[in-house]
């Protein structure tokens, strides 16, 4: 988990002072099990029944079948299926508590101003 002081982002919390609460919530599955590696995850990737019914404070959790990979740092690493801008920003707007992934990250972690952009929107919107 991540807490808001990564990245400099939000009200730069450390993660013990997140509260246990913020991870407590109706979470959803997006069941994203083909998705292609280096693929940019977007909001018509939830499916109608996560992106009609969201409430806010409600989590996502996306699953990605990508720890089939874990074995493999190079693609596990190095080519994750990653969340893109629109949808971070979606989840900011839609009040998302918690957006949980597979992968080691949200976003491409060999390209800084991708990583960068995409956690700033994330825990900078309280997600």
């Amino acid at each position: 988990m991540d807490a808001p002081l990564h990245f400099g982002c939000g009200d730069l919390a450390t993660i013990e002072q997140t509260p246990l609460t913020t991870c407590l919530s109706v979470a959803r599955l997006a069941r994203l099990e083909n998705v292609k590696p280096n693929a940019l995850i977007d909001v018509s990737d939830l499916g109608d029944t996560i992106e009609n019914n969201h409430q806010p404070g409600d989590s996502i959790l996306l699953h990605t079948g990508w720890s089939q990979f874990a074995d493999q740092p190079s693609v596990y690493r190095d080519q994750l299926p990653r969340v893109s801008e629109s949808l971070a920003r979606w989840c900011v707007t839609r009040k998302v508590a918690v957006l949980g992934v597979e992968p080691p990250s949200v976003a491409n972690v060999t390209d800084l101003e991708e990583v960068t952009l995409i956690h700033e929107i994330l825990l900078g919107g309280g997600v």
